[in-house]
């Protein structure tokens, strides 16, 4: 599980804007040196305890020895068979028929042979009529398999049944076949290797071969297979691959080092995302060839700033690589790799706005753009959301998760709720932003049994997929998502009052596990033993992580030595850290303090570029 690295912090908070983001894959194992080339050496995260004990047997498998099909006889009557001429030849040791053949009709089908007779199936007794309306003798007729049959053209009328032959038919039953371990199974003996982890942990089954030392352990048969050797766990074989077009649907490829990894269950939350519910336009069915995506746009002529959003419908992973700009060149991340932290955070989407600093705005340029992504999914969707005008407003959408005494009907009239939000509008008023509409939701009975405290980052990313577009119309959909819980309680002693699922968040998307911030609403109403308005207090939590979703890092991280990248806010050194730092009254530094409500010319720079603002 990845840290949420933009919170509001008692003690710990931590956002790496200097160093390159990553995928997020722990390695919490070791392929064996001996296991392929020996230049590998590269942990793989055993996604799992090891293989389930609990086996399929392997289903009873029945095959009838013999198949008697029921053919009846042949039924030929005088006025459905005709003959031209008698033979007159007929193979030696046979006696010819003592047939008296009187004028016949002529009725020659050409090119029909007479009827065969496999070897080694006696020919039934077939009764000839040679003319019309004149019945002929019963003739048994023994045609010995080596000779061959008469001359006799017999043409019989499609509703004629065949003649009674017993046909000794042995069902078309293959043989089981084995297969090699990373492939599909239900039972043990479906595999080579002798195990099959059963579904639904991983889909489909998987065979593999448990015990393994090296690859040569593995069931391979040509397939690139290697011997995974976990933390506590037995070893097993596993399906080496590139990237996520290696492996089956319901696996990922997961990263081991070395440029390689395994093929092991996907445990990504598609989204339920459908590009008609929005009002822009919304672009899903981008598959991605080689593990790279594109995504093309039009900037405007009038456009002064822009977000590009591309994210992974399967949940999978996504990072840009660029921009691809009209008249040559691209914006690329390898000097302000701070713009990747999103994938970094979440894996399934990035946010990129353009220009995020004071520093690039000269990044804007209209006409055709081209976004280029590197990604494990197998299909992307992207929108682009174009900035004009003067952005001095931002909408609410308030969720209410079992605050004390508060519901939808009656927040307008909360005293505590007033103060927040005007608290609020001092802050960001400073830079020229204030509260435009105020929107109030209760949430459902379960959504609040679970998530009136929200214990752990898992809690916020369910809470905040339950939203939903709040209105038909392009100014509701751009709007901001917040939710005032009952408390906090962070089960790792970080000290979390607040949270926000996007560094900055993907604007105008509802209903994804990174569309809003969440924080604890335990100190509204209240005083603090210092004269302290808890309201007060819970609106500058609420505005720090409102500019965290807006793009805004810490100040200084609490490592000191990761910064936000704006050049007008100041930097605290080991020695004057937490309580002499010169930050220590801005907004996003990463301690809350009733005094923490300075927003720099920058911070309110990169507030104002984010589409959230209008």
């Amino acid at each position: 599980m990845r840290s949420i690295l933009a919170w509001t912090l008692v003690s710990f908070s931590l956002v790496a804007c200097n160093e390159s983001p990553t995928f997020r894959f722990d390695p919490f194992a070791v392929i064996s040196p001996d296991a392929t080339p020996s230049e590998l050496d590269a942990g793989i995260d055993d996604a799992s305890d090891g293989p389930d004990e609990d086996v399929l047997d392997p289903p009873d498998l029945t095959e009838d020895d013999t198949v008697t099909a029921d053919v009846p006889p042949e039924e030929v009557t005088p006025d459905d068979v005709t003959e031209e001429d008698a033979p007159d030849d007929v193979a030696p040791d046979v006696p010819a028929p003592d047939v008296v053949v009187p004028d016949v009709v002529e009725d020659v089908t050409p090119d029909v042979p007479a009827s065969d007779v496999a070897p080694d199936v006696p020919a039934p007794d077939v009764a000839v009529d040679v003319a019309p309306d004149v019945p002929a003798p019963d003739v048994a007729v023994d045609v010995a398999p080596a000779v061959p049959a008469p001359d006799v053209v017999v043409d019989v009328a499609p509703d004629v049944p065949a003649p009674d032959v017993v046909v000794d038919v042995t069902p078309d039953v293959p043989e089981p076949v084995q297969v090699v371990d990373g492939e599909a199974c239900t039972a043990d003996s479906d595999c080579l290797g002798g195990f099959c982890i059963p579904s639904p942990d991983w889909p489909g089954g998987y065979c593999t071969t448990v015990g393994c030392s090296t690859f040569a352990d593995c069931a391979s048969n040509g397939e690139d297979n290697r011997c995974l050797t976990g933390s506590g766990t037995e070893n097993f074989c596993v399906r080496i691959c590139d990237s996520v077009f290696d492996c089956r649907l319901g696996y990922t490829c997961q990263p081991v080092g070395g440029g390689l990894g395994y093929c092991a269950p996907d445990g990504s939350t598609p989204l339920e995302i459908d590009p008609d519910d929005y009002p822009y336009e919304l672009t899903c069915g981008i598959v991605p060839s080689g593990g790279v995506a594109t995504y093309d746009f039009t900037i405007a002529s009038s456009t002064t700033a822009y977000m590009v959003t591309p994210f992974a419908r399967d949940g999978g992973d996504v990072r840009p690589l660029r921009i691809e700009r009209p008249r040559g060149g691209s914006i690329t991340f390898a000097d302000n790799d701070f713009r990747l932290t999103p994938s970094f955070l979440f894996g399934f989407i990035n946010p990129l706005i353009i220009p995020m600093t004071p520093a690039l705005d000269g990044e804007v340029t209209p006409g055709d753009h081209r976004l280029v992504v590197e990604t494990n999914s197998r299909e992307l969707c992207a929108y682009v959301l174009q900035e004009s005008g003067p952005n001095t407003t931002i909408d609410l959408n308030v969720y209410l998760v079992g605050v004390p005494g508060v519901v939808a009907a009656t927040a307008p009239g909360s005293r505590a709720l007033r103060t927040v939000f005007e608290t609020f509008d001092e802050i960001y008023g400073a830079r020229g932003v204030t509260i435009g509409t105020l929107r109030y939701f209760d949430v459902a009975p379960e959504v609040e049994e679970a998530y009136a405290i929200v214990r752990s980052q898992g809690d916020l990313e369910a809470l905040v997929a339950t939203t939903s577009i709040p209105g038909p119309a392009l100014q509701d959909v751009l709007s901001m998502n917040v939710f005032f819980t009952e408390a906090f309680s962070f089960s790792d002693g970080s000290g979390a009052i607040g949270i926000s699922a996007g560094l900055p968040g993907a604007a105008g998307l509802h209903g994804t596990r990174s569309s809003g911030v969440a924080f604890t609403s335990e100190f509204l109403g209240q005083t603090f033993a210092d004269g302290t308005d808890g309201s007060e207090y819970t609106a500058i939590v609420l505005a720090h992580e409102i500019g965290h979703y807006l793009g805004l890092f810490h100040t200084s991280e609490q490592n000191l030595r990761s910064f936000d990248p704006l050049a007008d806010t100041p930097q605290c050194s080991a020695a004057e850290f937490p309580d002499d730092c010169p930050d220590l009254t801005n907004l996003m530094f990463p301690f809350a303090g009733i005094t923490h409500r300075v927003v720099t010319a920058d911070q309110g720079f990169t507030i104002r570029a984010n589409p959230l603002t209008r």
